[in-house]
C-alpha cells in the first residue's frame, strides 16, 4: 500500500475535477495499482502513453505513404533508439511533439471521433426505435386485423340464415 499512496499522493491532484474519484472509484483504483507499481517506479512513465497518442496517428500517414521504406527506416531508428529520447526519436520522422499544433491537432481528432460516436449513438437509436415502432405498427396492425375478424364474426352470428 505505500505504493499506493505515493501515487495517491502524486496523482490525484491532477485527477481531481476531471475524473469521479468517488470512495468506491478509489478503492478500485487501489486495487489495480497494486499492479501497477509501474507507475511509481517508473519516472515519467505515463508520458510514454501520452507521446505515443500523439505520434501515432503521424506515424501511421508516414508509414501509409510508402510501408516498405517506413518499416525498414523504422527498423533503423528503433536500433539506434536506446541513445535517444522520445523527441529525438520521433524527429527521425518530421514529428516535433514540442510543437503545440502536434497537441493541437490530434485533440481536434479526438474531438471529431467524439462527435462521430455522438452522431453514431444518436442514429442506432433512431434505428433501434425505427425498428421498435416498426414492430409496434406490426402489433397494431395485428390486433386491428383480430378486431375485424372478431367483428366479423359477430356480424355473421346476427345476420339472418341466408336463403339456399
Amino acid at each position: 500500500t505505500d505504493i499506493v499512496s505515493l501515487w495517491r499522493e502524486a496523482n490525484l491532484p491532477m485527477l481531481e475535477g476531471k475524473v469521479n474519484l468517488d470512495e468506491k472509484n478509489l478503492q478500485d483504483l487501489d486495487a489495480r495499482l497494486m499492479m501497477w507499481d509501474h507507475y511509481v517506479h517508473v519516472s515519467g512513465y505515463p508520458f510514454a502513453y501520452a507521446i505515443g497518442w500523439a505520434a501515432a496517428p503521424k506515424l501511421m500517414e508516414e508509414c501509409e505513404k510508402d510501408p516498405p521504406a517506413f518499416i525498414q527506416k523504422f527498423k533503423e531508428v528503433s536500433a539506434r533508439a536506446n541513445d535517444m529520447g522520445p523527441v529525438e526519436f520521433l524527429l527521425e520522422f518530421g514529428i516535433d511533439i514540442r510543437e503545440p499544433q502536434v497537441w493541437n491537432d490530434r485533440l481536434a481528432q479526438m474531438e471529431r471521433d467524439v462527435a462521430a460516436l455522438g452522431t453514431l449513438l444518436k442514429e442506432q437509436k433512431r434505428d433501434a426505435a425505427l425498428t421498435q415502432g416498426g414492430k409496434v405498427l406490426e402489433d397494431l396492425g395485428a390486433v386491428r386485423d383480430d378486431v375485424k375478424q372478431a367483428r366479423n364474426a359477430e356480424a355473421e352470428k346476427d345476420r339472418p340464415p341466408r336463403p339456399v
